[in-house]
C-alpha cells in the first residue's frame, strides 16, 4: 500500500532526533510506526516540519510538499487534522490517529461526514473518552491498539543495578509527588538512586518556556543529589534505553489520565517493575501484582505515598518475585511490538479500501 503519514507541524521533528536529543511519546511512535510500515513492504512517506530524507525505507518530506490531489491508498493524520481538510485528499482510507485528551474542534465533524473513516485509539480508555466526553459515535470505524514498540531495542540483557529507580515522563505528571516520597523510599532502600529523565523540551517548546513551566521542579530534583536523585533532563533514546535496561523499578505516581503511556511500555520491555497510579490507560500497561503494582489514591497524600514505599520494601525483600515480575513485564510488552500492532492496522486499511 501507498501510505502517507501527516504530522501536523506543531514542532520540527525528524527521525535522527530520536537518537540524538530524544522525542516525546507521540513523535517516538511516529518514527517507529513509519519504520515498521516500511519494513512490512509498504511505500511510506512522512510529511512533517523536516528536511527531505530517507529513514529505514520511509521517505520524509516537508509538510508544504503535501499534495491533496496525489493518489495514496492510506493517509494517516497523526494526532491533528487542524488546518487541513481530509475530504480533499485523494485516498480511499483517511485515518486520524487520536492524540491527547482534547481533540481539535473540527475532527468530530470530519468523522461524522465520512472525511475521516478510521479512528486509531491507543487504549480502550482513550476510545471511551472520545465516546463519553467528546460525543464521537460508537458506530465509527474504531481501531484500538497500544502505541507500538520496537522490542528489538530491548533485546539486550544488562545486569540490573540494585536499587536503581527510573522516572521518565512529562515533569508535570508525577515528578513532584515522587520527589516528596523519595526520602521515605531511601530510608526503606538504603543506597537507592533515582534517575529522572524529564523535560518539556521533548514537546518542542523553547528552553525559556520549559524553565517557566518546570524550572522550580528541576532545581528541586537537582538539589537532591545527596539523596541519590540524578536529574538528567532531556535524554536521547540510546541513553534512555541504557537506563531502562539497568533500572529495577519504574516509578510513576501520577493523576494524569494517560491515553497510552509509551514510557511505561518501554520500561516494561526493559524488564522494569512499574509502580504507578491506576490513571487513564495505565491499568492496560501494568498488571497489578504480576508486572508491577497499581496504587490507588492521590500520590500527594502521605498515606498513598506510604503504599508506594511498602510495595518497594516488599520487592526489596523478595528478589525472586522481583525477577519474576520483571520477566512478566517483558512478556507483556512483547505483545505490543509493531509486529503485532501493524497487522491490525493493515486489516482495517484493507477492509476500508474494499468498502470505499
Amino acid at each position: 500500500m501507498r501510505i502517507d503519514i501527516v504530522h501536523p507541524g506543531y514542532l520540527p521533528v525528524q527521525p535522527s532526533d530520536l537518537e540524538i536529543k530524544g522525542l516525546g511519546g507521540n513523535e517516538t511512535a511516529l518514527v517507529l510506526a513509519a519504520r515498521g510500515l516500511a519494513a512490512r513492504g509498504h511505500e511510506v512517506r512522512v510529511f512533517a516540519d523536516c528536511p527531505r530524507l530517507e529513514d529505514q525505507g520511509a521517505r520524509w518530506q516537508p509538510l508544504l510538499s503535501l499534495r491533496p490531489e496525489e493518489y495514496r491508498d492510506v493517509i494517516i493524520f497523526w494526532v491533528r487534522t487542524k488546518r487541513v481538510d481530509p475530504g480533499r485528499f485523494n485516498a480511499p482510507v483517511r485515518v486520524a490517529k487520536l492524540g491527547l485528551k482534547t481533540p481539535n474542534e473540527s475532527l468530530l465533524d470530519q468523522v461524522l461526514s465520512g472525511e475521516i473513516n478510521i479512528l486509531i485509539a491507543f487504549s480502550d480508555f482513550q476510545r471511551r473518552l472520545y465516546l463519553d466526553h467528546f460525543g464521537y459515535p460508537e458506530t465509527a470505524n474504531w481501531v484500538v491498539t497500544a502505541d507500538g514498540l520496537d522490542v528489538s531495542h530491548y533485546a539486550r540483557r544488562l545486569p540490573k543495578a540494585p536499587g536503581r529507580f527510573l522516572h521518565a515522563a512529562n515533569p508535570k505528571r508525577g515528578l513532584e509527588p515522587l520527589l516528596d516520597m523519595w526520602p521515605s523510599i531511601c530510608r526503606a532502600y538504603p543506597g537507592a538512586e533515582l534517575f529522572v529523565a524529564s523535560s518539556h523540551l521533548l514537546r518542542g517548546i523553547t528552553a525559556d518556556e520549559d524553565e517557566r513551566r518546570a524550572g522550580d521542579l528541576y532545581r528541586r530534583a537537582a538539589s537532591m543529589s545527596a539523596d541519590g536523585v540524578r536529574f538528567l533532563g532531556r535524554v536521547a533514546k540510546p541513553d534512555l534505553i541504557e537506563l531502562q535496561l539497568t533500572a529495577q523499578f519504574y516509578l510513576y505516581p501520577t493523576t494524569y489520565p494517560e491515553t497510552c503511556c509509551i514510557a511505561a511500555l518501554e520500561a516494561a520491555a526493559a524488564g522494569d517493575v512499574i509502580l504507578c497510579s491506576p490513571a487513564g490507560a495505565l491499568p492496560d500497561r501494568v498488571l497489578d501484582g504480576a508486572t508491577g503494582f497499581l496504587i490507588d489514591g492521590d500520590p500527594a497524600d502521605p498515606v498513598v505515598a506510604r503504599r508506594f514505599v511498602d510495595r518497594i520494601t516488599l520487592l526489596r525483600d523478595d528478589p525472586s518475585r522481583l525477577e519474576a515480575m520483571a520477566q512478566a513485564a517483558r512478556d507483556l510488552a512483547a505483545t505490543h511490538d509493531y509486529a503485532h500492532v501493524l497487522p491490525i492496522w493493515e486489516e482495517a486499511f484493507t477492509r476500508t479500501i474494499g468498502s470505499a
